[in-house]
């Protein structure tokens, strides 16, 4: 059978939290995060088929995603034993922003007899990404200093269910077309949508350690400054991405396919540091 190891420690301190003086501190916290997540893709549509012997077609795009700060809004009830010693369960809410940037796409075609390849090079621009808001709950030991003003540490398990992920992004599809005559190379391009499915299996617990400072304003309310940093297991996602814009002609949509099969996986990891004040009340 196997054991929540939170909520056995938390039945543990049981007895102890009956036969011991302590108080009971609420406090809300408002402040901003900041992600370590950064990640670049490079991918190839596949080879292009025309049927024409000694053409060689080469081919390749990236776009890159980069993680930024968002709004963070926790709260937390903390149990001291003693004034000093305290169990916290805690829900912070973090957005986390996935910024996007485009990068050039390039193709060259080289034919047969021909000294120069016809070459064509497209800026694929910026996309959006969206990230559902980051929920981790918490159960942490909390140790504080006596007095008005207080130092405090705290640190624990975390949980952190499961994220929606969504990109929306221009990317290059391949070659085309060819004019010979005006040395023209086409190349075709699409919009995609692509939903990040998380793989299954993978752990959803971590940690968390943070600390700040409490400065009373009387004898139950106290300002709070906090910092604190979450770490989290790497996650899987795969894509399953659809063209959301027009109707793509036969050889675009093999070129479609094909680059959604050698689209990479997304490796992100959820781990950030958040900087947050707040208001704390003793009862």
């Amino acid at each position: 059978m196997r054991l929540n190891l939170p909520v056995v420690a938390l039945v543990a301190l049981l007895p102890t939290a009956a036969s011991a003086e302590g108080n009971l501190e609420v406090t809300g916290y408002l402040g901003t995060s900041f992600p370590f997540y950064s990640q670049s893709f490079t991918y190839s549509p596949g080879p292009v088929n025309l049927s024409i012997p000694g053409i060689t077609i080469t081919q390749e795009g990236v776009f890159k995603m980069d993680g930024s700060g968002g709004l963070v809004l926790s709260g937390g009830v903390a149990y001291y034993f003693g004034g000093v010693i305290g169990i916290e369960g805690r829900l912070d809410t973090v957005k986390l922003n996935v910024d996007t940037t485009g990068a050039k796409y390039d193709v060259k075609l080289t034919l047969p007899g021909l000294p120069q390849p016809f070459t064509a090079s497209l800026d694929l621009g910026t996309g959006t990404a969206d990230l559902s808001t980051l929920k981790p709950w918490s159960l942490n030991l909390k140790l504080r200093t006596p007095g008005p003003v207080r130092l405090f540490v705290s640190g624990g398990v975390s949980r952190l269910p499961a994220l929606e992920f969504t990109v929306n992004q221009n990317i290059g599809l391949g070659a085309t077309a060819l004019n010979v005559i005006t040395s023209k190379l086409d190349v075709g391009t699409v919009r995609l949508k692509g939903a990040l499915v998380p793989q299954e299996g993978e752990s959803r617990w971590g940690a968390n350690a943070g600390g700040g400072l409490q400065l009373g304003l009387g004898p139950r309310v106290a300002l709070v400054a906090e910092a604190r940093f979450f770490y989290f297991g790497e996650r899987t996602y795969d894509w399953s991405a659809v063209p959301t814009d027009r109707f793509l002609a036969g050889l675009e949509q093999r070129l479609l396919d094909a680059t959604k099969q050698r689209l990479p996986a997304v490796k992100f990891k959820p781990q950030f540091f958040q900087a947050t004040g707040g208001v704390s009340i003793s009862f």
